[in-house]
């Protein structure tokens, strides 16, 4: 990242030390987003090799998300002072160097400006659905997916080299999917459902049997049951057991009741078969 801000600050092809600084930024911005997928490659080499539990991979990733929030910020405001100040030089006003921050017909030395803005919009907006995530999971999923292609997409169109320096972690990271995938396809069984009030909570207990699983008490799985959702199916839920405490390949997961609207909600309510549930 220090190279890549170095590299930029060197070769960008402006006059002031302010513009250069933000298209420094604005590279550190694109090498922090080109890694943004490789903590949440589940199943990647980087993860294995490293012995990294997935729990902090995720928690790296969301420090990546605001690391790049905050430097795609601080490049936007660096290239908008730039903008400013060196208009005037050339006989035009400030308030036109403002304007050049949503021209589109801007292809040398990135791409628009405009595009950089929208790019920015949508991060802020899912750092905006990061605040729904507990409270209702499917429509962050939803807002995540949506805004981080939106993401990728206009940052491409406004740094092109950022299409090859994010290529490889998608690569991984589209790997990664479609082993997933694979692995939600073995059989899974459910073994028991049980129902228990504790207080002022509702918990669904699920005692889950999926051969070849191998884990620890406080990683969590990714749970679809048939017929909840077809937006979002997948929710995440930390095992509660310990590997052998109830046989080879059997754990439990407790999902707290978070209203009847609401997939947990529907899971408690519902009459599930053995093979309802996959696991991933």
């Amino acid at each position: 990242l220090v190279l890549c801000f170095l590299w930029m600050h060197e070769h960008a092809r402006i006059n002031n030390l302010v513009g250069k600084v933000g298209r420094g930024l604005g590279s550190t911005t694109a090498g922090l987003l080109s890694l943004i997928l490789l903590p949440v490659s589940r199943k990647s080499l980087l993860l294995a090799t490293f012995g990294i539990p997935f729990e902090r991979a995720i928690a790296a990733h969301r420090t990546l998300g605001g690391f790049s929030f905050w430097m795609m910020t601080a490049h936007g405001l660096a290239m908008m002072i730039s903008y400013i100040t060196v208009y005037p030089n050339y006989g035009c006003s400030g308030a036109y160097g403002l304007l050049y921050m949503v021209r589109w017909n801007v292809v040398y030395p990135h791409g628009p400006p405009l595009a950089g803005l929208i790019a920015w919009l949508f991060m802020v907006i899912t750092l905006m659905a990061a605040q729904i995530r507990r409270s209702n999971w499917e429509l962050f999923v939803v807002l995540h997916v949506i805004c981080y292609i939106n993401i990728f997409f206009w940052a491409v169109l406004h740094y092109q080299n950022f299409l090859f320096m994010f290529g490889l972690p998608l690569i991984m990271y589209t790997i990664d999917v479609v082993a997933r995938w694979v692995s939600s396809t073995r059989e899974t069984h459910l073994l028991a459902k049980e129902v228990i009030t504790t207080g002022d909570s509702t918990l669904t207990v699920l005692k889950i049997s999926k051969p070849g699983l191998r884990f620890k008490p406080g990683q969590w799985v990714l749970v679809k049951a048939r017929g909840l959702s077809s937006i979002a199916p997948w929710h995440p839920f930390s095992i509660s057991s310990f590997e052998g405490q109830h046989g080879v390949d059997t754990f439990t997961v407790h999902v707290k009741d978070m209203g009847t609207d609401t997939w947990t909600g529907r899971l408690r309510e519902s009459e599930l078969s053995g093979t309802d549930l996959q696991i991933e």
